[in-house]
């Protein structure tokens, strides 16, 4: 009997582990975490979000109910939260709701926290830190005298960005 080898890389792997997750979130939010959402909002008399669904939870009525009630009940005003003191589906649902994995919880005025999405978090540091880049290295080359301040730069001069870059030798 031979035995098949494969090589899995870092891009296959982190596939494989995310399809697995999603797998065992979506059977964990469609019964337990829907159970939760529901007794939570019918505590406080809250309907489900009217809101557009997002990611996989479009894929099924109970998936979709499960992202409605959760965006309802991240809208509900803290000062509610002590209406669900004996619900112990809320403590779960707030547990779960300021866990890193989801992003860091923003910090409002609810009783559960919305995750900062991470790759959206990510992304506007990079482009944070090219904009600061970008506006402090600016520097005029020039090739004449300097212009009066009254008249636009003669054609000689153009603002060119600097940029960090190692040095070839």
């Amino acid at each position: 009997m031979t035995r098949e080898r494969r090589i899995v890389h870092n891009r296959v792997f982190l596939l494989g582990l995310d399809d697995l997750y999603r797998k065992a979130m979506k059977a964990h939010e469609r019964a337990e975490l829907l159970r939760f959402a529901r007794e939570s909002a019918q505590v406080l008399s809250v309907p489900p979000a009217d809101v557009p669904i997002e990611g996989y939870y479009s894929e099924d009525e109970l998936l979709a109910e499960h992202f409605r009630l959760l965006r309802a009940l991240q809208q509900v005003a803290a000062s509610r939260e002590r209406e669900l003191t004996d619900c112990d589906g809320f403590r779960r649902l707030k547990q779960l709701t300021q866990s890193g994995l989801f992003g860091r919880p923003q910090d409002r005025d609810y009783p559960l926290p919305a995750g900062e999405d991470s790759l959206f978090v990510a992304l506007s540091a990079r482009s944070e830190r090219r904009a600061k880049r970008a506006s402090s290295s600016v520097e005029l080359d020039r090739s004449s005298a300097e212009p009066p301040a009254h008249s636009s730069p003669p054609l000689g001069y153009r603002a060119r960005p600097t940029f960090n870059r190692p040095r070839v030798r």
